[in-house]
């Protein structure tokens, strides 16, 4: 039973003297006892809701009574004598915790050689956003805005505020006072989510802090295309907020993936393709952006994002122009091309996407709501603007197995060979391989960007293969490929760097009656490939070109499904 002094007692006139800075050990813990009776004398009949009527002896529980009084305190005034004591108290705190200057941390590009605006402008950093001297902070805050009421509790939003002093939530009372005077129903609903309030830092080592909303995600759903654009939008905010404040540096956490319960993997990536698609709209700014990653499970989500990054998002391209056939930029050059051959019973119709990039690794993979997983779908139209397309078709639609070797953006997802698949290096070169012949990793240590398992594998070497008409794929769940002419979608390797994207309609007589295996073989071989794949067909073949489907989905419209090849918006 641990020692407890009574409430009843009192702190000696020598104690309550002025405290000198710095603080000693002595000096802070009889320093931490007055504070604690002041705040018990100053509201007793509140405390004791809350907490028993004795008061610790043990320095480590007497701070924590000390944190516990001020969390549930209301943001009203402090009396003078007692906010210049904790005032004190804070700022000898601050400096025991240490300081760690923003711009001291190194930029991505140093620690894991990320290139472009991405590398240049962000780091990652594994410590605490209250020890980080930047030009603000960003809260996680909630509706409320006063900070978290619940002592003990160990969220973004409490630790802050803690650090910072009650100054801080005062300033935020004054706020939603001023926000309720214009929108009334800020009373009942408090501050929106997806926006940006500025404040003073008080006792942190930033000089401010930025809070923000983030969506919450309730009962363990999915995240929506809302959620995820509200979340896109508080991180906007925070950066145009900091830029138009001057600032020179901003620490970030990870909004909402505490008690709002964003799923940690898929918030990373939307924060970094958020920060990407600003810097890109930003490309003179020289706002280092520091995102504080506090356990091992922010870490992995957040290296698994860098991954998968666009890297136009990072290192912008310039002179980009889109018309109803064509993208050009300094980086990357597309163009769309409709065919159709015969008539009638007889007529086929395809459309064909010549890409040509100086970065192999522009061709990306997204999965449908940002999550890898069996039957998480999407619409292909969807998947493709939440990541700012310019061009995209269906994918493999991997999520409708539980094998075969899947590698995506250069994160290994998969690694049980059953099937040939094609594998596109990062430096532009691709291959049709024997999954049954290697591992995941052999790949990925060998330069593979990514890789498709659905099949069969189309040409190679520039001839079109044998026999692929009467190839299963699906055996292992019982189906089997396709046979005849169907709506087909294929991937195609030119050379270093140099793609063909096709996708063939049918089941529309008069329109398109669909390809079979060989011929979409000789469409691909005829286009120039070198190499090509067939990818998931029938209902799921899609083109995607500039913000729509282009071609004529066979199930007269959209078909969901788990995956997309992409290219960005401003590679």
């Amino acid at each position: 039973m641990m020692a407890r002094v009574k409430l009843e007692s009192h702190v000696s006139h020598a104690v309550r003297a002025r405290w000198a800075v710095p603080v000693g050990a002595s000096g802070r813990d009889a320093l931490v006892r007055h504070l604690v009776y002041a705040f018990l004398r100053s509201d007793p009949e509140g405390a004791t809701d809350w907490i028993d009527s004795t008061v610790p002896t043990d320095p480590d529980e007497l701070r924590t009574m000390l944190d516990f009084l001020l969390t549930a305190r209301p943001p009203a005034p402090l009396p003078e004598d007692i906010a210049a004591d904790l005032d004190t108290l804070l700022e000898a705190e601050a400096t025991e915790r240490g300081i760690v200057d923003a711009t001291e941390i190194p930029p991505l590009a140093i620690t894991d050689h990320v290139p472009g605006l991405l590398g240049r402008n962000v780091a990652f950093w594994r410590g605490d956003l209250t020890r980080l001297r930047a030009g603000a902070v960003l809260n996680a805050a909630n509706s409320g805005m006063l900070g978290c009421f619940a002592p003990g509790h160990r969220c973004i939003d409490n630790i802050i505020h803690a650090v910072a002093g009650p100054a801080l939530r005062a300033e935020c009372a004054r706020y939603m006072t001023w926000a309720e005077t214009f929108d009334p129903t800020r009373r009942q609903g408090g501050e929106p989510a997806g926006r940006a309030v500025f404040t003073g830092g008080y006792h942190l080592p930033a000089q401010h802090v930025i809070h923000s909303v983030g969506p919450v995600i309730e009962d363990g759903r999915k995240p929506t295309l809302r959620d995820r654009r509200l979340l896109s939008s508080c991180y906007t905010s925070v950066l145009n907020v900091a830029h138009a404040a001057g600032l020179g540096s901003v620490g970030l956490c990870s909004l909402s993936t505490g008690v709002f319960g964003y799923p940690k993997r898929q918030a990373a990536l939307v924060t970094l393709e958020t920060i990407g698609r600003w810097l890109a709209a930003h490309p003179d700014s020289r706002l280092r952006i520091v995102i504080s990653l506090n356990a091992d499970v922010d870490v992995a989500a957040y290296e698994a994002a860098h991954s998968s990054v666009t890297p136009a998002q990072a290192a912008a391209a310039t002179d980009v122009t889109v018309t109803d056939t064509a993208y050009t930029s300094s980086n990357t050059s597309i163009t769309i091309a409709r065919a159709s051959t015969g008539s009638g019973s007889d007529a086929l119709t395809y459309y064909a996407a010549d890409v040509v990039a100086s970065d192999a690794t522009v061709v990306r993979s997204a999965f449908a709501n940002n999550e890898y997983g069996t039957n998480i779908t999407a619409r292909p139209s969807e998947i493709a603007a939440e990541h700012n397309a310019v061009l995209a078709v269906n994918g493999d639609y991997y999520g409708f197995r539980t094998d075969g070797i899947l590698i995506r953006n250069g994160v290994i997802y998969r690694d049980d060979g059953v099937r040939e698949g094609i594998a596109l290096y990062a430096d532009g070169r691709a291959e049709v391989y024997d999954e049954t012949a290697t591992t995941a990793r052999a790949l990925v240590d060998a330069g593979v960007w990514s890789t498709c398992s659905f099949g069969p594998a189309l040409v190679d070497g520039g001839a079109v293969l044998q026999g692929i008409d009467d190839v299963e794929v699906d055996t292992n769940f019982g189906n089997h490929s396709i046979q005849g002419a169907q709506p087909r979608t294929a991937l195609g390797w030119v050379g270093t760097g140099h793609y063909m994207l096709v996708v063939v309609d049918g089941r529309d007589e008069g329109y398109s009656r669909g390809a079979t295996m060989t011929e979409l073989a000789r469409i691909m071989a005829d286009l120039g490939c070198r190499v090509a794949y067939n990818l998931d067909g029938g209902g799921s073949s899609a083109m995607y070109w500039n913000g729509g489907i282009i071609n004529r989905p066979s199930n007269g419209g959209e078909r969901a499904t788990s995956d997309i090849l992409y290219i960005a918006q401003g590679a």
